[in-house]
């Protein structure tokens, strides 16, 4: 897998954690840096630590589906899209957690875990498509962190409309990058 697709990867799997952080800024009062931080910390963690898993489950597989990895990547990767751009026309910033504090621990790793289910999935292509995983989950947790950052004080100013475009982008490339996986394979 490319630097290139590696990226767009991290940018479609860090779409979620940044929606979900849009969402957090949209609901608190003035969030700063701690906040901000703290919840890219979070989110970041759990979009590194879920491929790992994923990754591992995948290398045990690898001999038995060798010959069809690349229908399996473009599978998963499509079926995460496809949930991502429903979300995103579903998406309603008030919904996931309204009642619940924006930036309790409890809080934030549920939100983090919720987020992440998809990189456990895009881990266990890792272990049929011979990723480079450092290089992987280094782009996906810089991403990740980068991302939730930003999506703090964008859910300050904008929250209530980001969320959608953002998860409908990220499903969009997740799509993409399985299309190209497949064209390689069979080219």
């Amino acid at each position: 897998m490319s630097l290139l697709s590696l990226l767009l990867l991290a940018l479609g799997l860090a779409a979620d954690s940044f929606a979900a952080s849009v969402a957090r800024g949209s609901r608190a009062y003035r969030p700063g840096i701690a906040h901000a931080s703290i919840a890219a910390a979070v989110f970041a963690g759990a979009q590194i630590l879920m491929p790992l898993v994923g990754w591992q489950i995948g290398v045990e597989f690898q001999p038995t589906v060798e010959r069809v990895d690349h229908w399996i990547a473009f599978a998963i990767l499509s079926a995460l899209g496809l949930r991502m751009i429903y979300e995103g026309i579903v998406f309603d910033p008030a919904a996931p957690d309204a009642r619940t504090p924006a930036f309790t621990l409890s809080a934030l790793l549920l939100a983090a875990i919720a987020t992440s289910i998809d990189s456990l999935v895009a881990g266990f292509g890792f272990g049929v498509l011979n990723v480079s995983v450092l290089a992987a989950l280094a782009i996906i947790g810089a991403t990740t962190f980068v991302l939730s950052f930003a999506g703090i004080y964008v859910g300050r100013h904008f929250g209530r409309w980001a969320g959608r475009y953002v998860e409908f982008a990220g499903g969009l490339a997740l799509i993409g990058i399985g299309g190209k996986i497949l064209v390689d394979h069979t080219l």
